[in-house]
């Protein structure tokens, strides 16, 4: 008697979106979105950082910036001056965002800065991490040349606390710069008049910084 065959009914390939951090041979360029096996993700591309994982429902995490501008990132032949753009990139100070934090119903104490990550009004995204770079040091980064994620692999697509983050910024030829961002907390100027409350604490008001 033959022995039974296993694995008869194979299910077909599973495969996963994903969306590339470089340029792949026979698989697609940066920024673009492909099907791959798991398996390929989790043992080669992942690892090497050429991909992230792409969520169910969720938008590719690419900068919506269409217009370089005064980039002085292109080379004499109108063409990405990468070698330029990742010393420019490596160069950079700290990006610094102030956002309010937000207070628990009936509390009575003005926040404060901490040591310790709070819940902010709003957020900081991705888009607004490329613009501030595109305004104060007039460096575009569009896809497929530059693509930006966040280094914390809990953060989808936007900072919601207090704290210091690492954006990755994932250049067409390859190479990976680190850019670190501080949301910090906005306190509201001592000149500022005080506020009122319904309870007759009086407390300064906390604004919201873009």
């Amino acid at each position: 008697m033959l022995p039974l065959q296993r694995f008869r009914h194979q299910p077909p390939n599973r495969t996963i979106k994903v969306q590339l951090l470089a340029d792949v041979e026979r698989l697609g360029r940066l920024g673009s979105i492909q099907s791959v096996a798991p398996g390929r993700m989790r043992s080669v591309l992942h690892p090497q950082r050429k991909a992230v994982y792409l969520l169910k429902n969720a938008t590719p995490q690419l900068p919506s910036i269409v217009d370089q501008g005064p980039s002085v990132t292109l080379s004499s032949q109108g063409e990405v001056d990468f070698a330029n753009l990742k010393r420019r990139l490596e160069a950079l100070v700290p990006l610094v965002f102030h956002r309010s934090l937000t207070i628990s119903a009936g509390s009575s104490k003005i926040p404060l800065p901490s040591v310790n990550a709070q819940a902010i009004h709003g957020s900081v995204t991705l888009e607004d991490i490329a613009q501030r770079l595109k305004d104060t040091y007039h460096l575009a980064l569009v896809p497929p040349d530059a693509v930006l994620t966040f280094q914390e692999k809990n953060l989808r697509d936007k900072i919601r606390k207090t704290g210091s983050y690492v954006v990755l910024v994932h250049l067409r030829t390859g190479d990976i710069v680190s850019l670190t961002v501080l949301v910090e907390p906005e306190v509201a100027p001592k000149n500022q008049a005080q506020l009122p409350r319904s309870d007759g604490i009086a407390v300064e008001p906390i604004s919201v910084v873009g």
